[in-house]
């Protein structure tokens, strides 16, 4: 029976507020992390999932800048990806706007 490799990624929360600009550093690390894990091992993920919170307001602009970060984390493995939305994927209004009061 060969090895099968499935990677699990989630919650970056792309637009999360930032004050300490350091999501990019962190995003950045995760797709070193990926590419030496990779390299070292020689082994590629056959699968890779990622399970919620790609943005943090569901904008679509967050959405967009997470595809893109997805991509250069994985892109060059020619592995499927699977994505399931989580709840911060999707605009949701305030509960204290007009609809809810």
């Amino acid at each position: 029976m060969s090895d099968f490799r499935v990677l699990h990624l989630s919650d970056v929360h792309f637009g999360c507020r930032d004050p300490n600009a350091e999501q990019g550093g962190i995003t950045k690390a995760l797709i070193k992390a990926v590419h030496r894990h990779v390299e070292e091992t020689g082994k590629a993920p056959d699968l890779v999932i990622f399970s919620g919170d790609l943005a943090n307001t569901g904008a679509f602009e967050e959405l967009k800048q997470g595809g893109r970060w997805l991509r250069r984390a994985v892109g060059k493995y020619k592995a499927p990806i699977f994505v399931v939305p989580g709840n911060h994927d999707a605009v949701r209004p305030r509960p204290d706007s007009p609809r809810f009061l």
